[in-house]
């Protein structure tokens, strides 16, 4: 289970017990703000005005300043996210009920505002792989009209591979996997 003190220690950000309770404090008045107003929309006096304190006294917690707080927020966040998935991936064996509980589990989720990383990474990333599969698909080489959604399961999985690839702990080669990515789904992109 993650915790504060567990992200301090991969992060190498010791605190003390009542340190740390202050730091989950600091968190989560952050965590708020950028989840309601972005990244860029959120200051530093923001969060310390939400906890009534001197801005300079955020980096008694944060030395990094708002990015780090936000690397923070984010990284508390998605751990919370890895959490409850595993614990329901424990639950619901096969694999189509796992993955329906973790689908309605995120799906209750307040939603994250990350727009500018969202926004940024379908203009940049997500919308070229997309035509890419319309044009595939006006070519007669799949059936599929679901350009947006094959795209995002497209890079949702080459994204996944980055850890284990620049760790170099795949198993296999990398164009191996890749390849297997890209034929499952052509494969299923064709009915």
């Amino acid at each position: 289970v993650c915790s504060s003190s567990s992200h301090a220690s991969r992060l190498s950000f010791p605190m003390s017990s009542s340190a740390s309770a202050a730091t989950d404090r600091v968190l989560d008045a952050a965590e708020h703000l950028f989840m309601e107003r972005g990244y860029a929309g959120t200051r530093l006096r923001d969060i310390a005005a939400v906890l009534d304190i001197k801005h300079t006294s955020l980096y008694h917690h944060a030395p990094g300043g708002k990015k780090e707080l936000w690397d923070r927020v984010l990284e508390r966040a998605l751990c919370r996210h890895r959490d409850q998935i595993e614990a329901l991936a424990q639950d619901v064996p096969p694999l189509q009920p796992q993955l329906q509980a973790v689908a309605t589990w995120l799906l209750s989720q307040p939603a994250m505002n990350v727009v500018a990383i969202t926004g940024l990474l379908y203009v940049y990333v997500l919308r070229p792989v997309a035509a890419l599969f319309q044009a595939a698909r006006e070519r007669g080489e799949i059936g599929k009209d679901a350009p947006d959604l094959l795209a995002g399961m497209f890079v949702a999985s080459i994204n996944a591979l980055i850890p284990a690839h620049t760790a170099g702990e795949l198993p296999r080669p990398v164009d191996d996997v890749t390849d297997d990515i890209i034929a499952v789904l052509i494969q299923g992109a064709h009915g």
